[in-house]
């Protein structure tokens, strides 16, 4: 998970179950490229989020309702429908 200081931070634990970015672009940008540049600690990071103690947290809502945001801000991005 890459979250920002003003986001839901208090999931995340800075580099063991994702990454705690400052609130601006390039420090997104950064967060986001330790994630690419490191597949297997993005993978463990990952694992630790998953066995977290925080069950109130459903990571398959969370990735739908971003993907569900990312459709609505991006239209032109959007698998056709059929």
């Amino acid at each position: 998970m890459v979250t920002t200081n003003n986001g839901p931070c208090y999931l995340v634990r800075h580099e063991e179950n994702g990454i705690v970015a400052f609130d601006n672009a390039n420090s997104m940008v950064w967060a986001l490229e330790r994630i690419l540049r490191e597949p297997s600690h993005a993978w463990n990071m990952g694992q630790v989020g998953k066995r977290s103690e925080n069950t109130s947290v459903s990571w398959g809502e969370v990735a739908r309702r971003y993907f569900e945001l990312c459709a609505q801000s991006f239209p032109e991005l959007a698998e056709p429908r059929s």
